[in-house]
């Protein structure tokens, strides 16, 4: 795997979930503890890989307030560990 290759798979499993990248912000639900929205790109991602990127999730912001061990600083951009912080997510739903 080259590192264009490697660089892909890893922001396909670690989304980039700036503020900063994201216009036209909507809550459409709830997931726990976390708002679920939806969004549109900015212009500026245009010609760029996240902008075959899904436009629902997390604002990184909030999940860092609330679960900081899931967010991390990629080149400036706040960037959410998608599936770390779905696991926790789906563990407080469990009923025991």
């Amino acid at each position: 795997m080259d590192t264009e290759q490697h660089t892909e798979a890893m922001i396909t499993t670690i989304i980039l979930s700036d503020d900063t990248l994201k216009e036209n912000i909507e809550e459409i639900g709830v997931v726990c503890d976390l708002k679920l929205v939806q969004w549109d790109w900015i212009s500026e991602t245009e010609g760029t890989v996240i902008k075959d990127f899904t436009t629902i999730g997390f604002m990184a912001d909030e999940v860092k307030d609330k679960y900081p061990q899931h967010v991390y600083d990629m080149e400036g951009f706040l960037i959410i560990d998608y599936p770390g912080l779905m696991n926790e997510l789906d563990s407080k739903t469990i009923v025991h």
